[in-house]
């Protein structure tokens, strides 16, 4: 089987899994009443808001907590894509909101909802939380697998080859000294040589050890060596709890490290180093804030018009949409410029 043959069985695998997935989410949620998922603990109901705030990155957050089964076992967890969702006008399915939880504790859970404002339906009460089928998740792991697929005379395509076995890796042809670099002195023989072999490999090398070797701490130190050498290295893990441990370990080694993932899926040690909050923290940011504020504040003086108005009315809420839609384009420029800013000054990207 060739590489590409690899990856298309892969692909055709990925979409048998999300069709099980997805036809599991159907049987157990959308085909169940309400009182049936609640049984099932694949929906809590009904929750009580407890509190919403700002959290990082200037995401919306909400606390709830339910009000009866309390000891019933149920399917959420850190990390889940949730439907927050308002029952009070008996109709969920118009009045809901997506979020991610940010943890559950006995019997409340803490959601970043998908939404730049709070819904005025908050306040009605008989709310409740549905797990909900991550469809994005799936929708990323096909479009990445096509791009390694279609990959042609590139590094893509060269890396593709090198890890599924049908070209044999490269080293550089002159070997750095490793001991010289900073920290190496902290490293024992074995991790020495490893951190030797990592930084004169061309394409892919193994650090290979039993547990509590020191394999992380090697690996940090060899990034770090990698970053200084290249300027710039992308980090992955195939877990947040992984990509954390690693963000946390080339922080204290002094890099300059962005975190890409959401918020809610990244530990409270490396929230700071979310690009959410980067871009909070950014030097434009207060501007971009103020282009936002007045773009809502525009569309909401838009919308205080009726239906039935005159010419002259109508004008002025074109004018205001228009206004608004220039203020949009400015934001979205500027949340671009501040997005590259902080990804081309980064030592070390991270992600899963």
């Amino acid at each position: 089987m060739t590489a590409r043959e690899q990856l298309q069985r892969t692909l055709e695998l990925t979409r048998l899994e999300r069709q099980a997935d997805l036809e599991y989410y159907r049987q157990k949620v959308l085909l169940r009443s309400l009182h049936q998922r609640v049984e099932e603990g694949t929906t809590w109901y009904p929750v009580r808001l407890k509190e919403d705030y700002i959290g990082t990155g200037e995401r919306l957050i909400i606390e709830v907590e339910r009000t009866s089964r309390l000891e019933a076992p149920h399917a959420f967890q850190s990390g889940k894509s949730v439907n927050v969702f308002c029952n009070a006008s008996g109709k969920p399915e118009k009045e809901h909101v997506g979020g991610v939880i940010n943890y559950v504790r006995d019997n409340q859970m803490v959601i970043t909802l998908n939404s730049e404002e709070l819904p005025d339906w908050l306040d009605d009460g008989q709310l409740g939380v549905d797990v909900m089928f991550d469809e994005m998740t799936y929708r990323e792991m096909e479009l990445a697998l096509q791009k390694v697929i279609k990959a042609e005379e590139n590094r893509v395509a060269e890396l593709r080859e090198t890890l599924l076995g049908e070209r044999a890796p490269l080293a550089l042809a002159e070997k750095p000294a490793a001991q010289n670099e900073p920290h190496a002195g902290l490293l024992n023989g074995s991790q020495l040589e490893a951190l030797q072999n990592v930084v004169r490999a061309a394409d892919v090398a193994f650090i290979h050890g039993p547990p509590g070797t020191g394999k992380t701490t090697t690996l940090s130190r060899a990034i770090v060596a990698i970053a200084r050498a290249e300027g710039q290295v992308l980090v992955c893990a195939p877990s947040n709890a992984a990509v954390d441990v690693l963000v946390e370990k080339l922080d204290e080694l002094g890099l300059n490290v962005v975190r890409i993932g959401h918020p809610a899926r990244v530990t409270e040690h490396t929230l700071s180093k979310t690009l959410d909050a980067r871009i909070a923290a950014h030097a434009h940011f207060p501007e971009l804030k103020s282009l936002r504020k007045r773009m809502e504040q525009l569309k909401g003086m838009a919308g205080k018009y009726k239906k039935r108005f005159g010419h002259h009315e109508k004008e002025q809420r074109r004018l205001l949409y228009e206004e608004a839609r220039l203020l949009k384009a400015d934001a979205d420029l500027l949340e671009f410029y501040i997005t590259n800013d902080l990804l081309n000054s980064a030592q070390a990207i991270c992600c899963t």
